[in-house]
C-alpha cells in the first residue's frame, strides 16, 4: 500500500500544472547576473530561462540543470533545448520556456519545438553540444523523457505544465526597475 501511495502522489506531481515559487528578489538577482544588453521588456526569454533552471533545480534537487543544449545534423542546427533536467546521467525532461505576449502563439510554439525535438531524442547520429562542448547523446536514449511548458504564472490558461512565481506584468516590472 505504501508503494502504491508513492507511485499516486508522482503522478500527480508530474501531472498537475506546479507552481515554481521564486521571489522577485531572486529574480532580480539572476537578471543581475546576465551581461548588460541581454533582455529587455521585448525579449527576456533569457531571462525566464535562468529563472526557470533555478526553479527547477529547487524542484529536482541533486539533478543537473543544462539550459541551452543544441542539437545539430552535421553543420546545421536543428534547434535548441531550453532546460533539460539530467538526473544519473539520463535526461527526465526537457522543458521549453516561453515569455511571450501572446500565451496561446507561446504555448503552441513550445508545443511545435518539442515535437520537433522528440523526433531526434536518443539518435547519435545527431551532435548534442552545450556551450559549443560536446553533449552525449545517450542521456537522451531512456525513452522516458517527460516534456513540459514553462512560462509566466498567468499563462497556465494557455496549457503551459510548469510556470514560475511571477506574472508578465512582475517581470517587465522587474526589468524596468534595473538599473546597470
Amino acid at each position: 500500500m505504501h508503494a502504491r501511495l508513492k507511485l499516486v502522489a508522482i503522478v500527480c506531481l508530474f501531472s498537475a500544472p506546479r507552481l515554481l515559487a521564486v521571489t522577485y528578489g531572486e529574480a532580480q538577482s539572476l537578471a543581475r547576473s546576465l551581461p548588460q544588453g541581454s533582455y529587455s521588456a521585448n525579449d527576456h526569454g533569457k531571462l525566464c530561462e535562468l529563472i526557470g533552471v533555478a526553479k527547477l533545480q529547487e524542484v529536482f534537487p541533486g539533478a543537473e540543470v543544462h539550459n541551452g543544449v543544441e542539437y545539430a545534423d552535421g553543420n546545421r542546427v536543428i534547434g535548441e533545448l531550453d532546460l533539460v533536467v539530467e538526473q544519473s546521467d539520463v535526461v527526465t525532461h526537457v522543458i521549453e520556456v516561453k515569455c511571450w505576449k501572446n500565451y496561446s502563439s507561446a504555448a503552441n510554439k513550445a508545443d511545435e519545438q518539442l515535437d520537433r525535438f522528440s523526433r531526434y531524442a536518443g539518435r547519435c547520429d545527431i551532435d548534442f553540444s552545450l556551450e559549443g562542448k560536446p553533449f552525449p547523446c545517450e542521456v537522451f536514449g531512456s525513452g522516458q523523457i517527460q516534456y513540459g511548458k514553462m512560462s509566466y504564472t498567468d499563462a497556465d490558461i494557455a496549457g503551459f505544465d510548469f510556470n514560475f512565481d511571477l506574472s508578465r506584468k512582475q517581470v517587465l516590472t522587474l526589468i524596468q526597475s534595473l538599473s546597470f
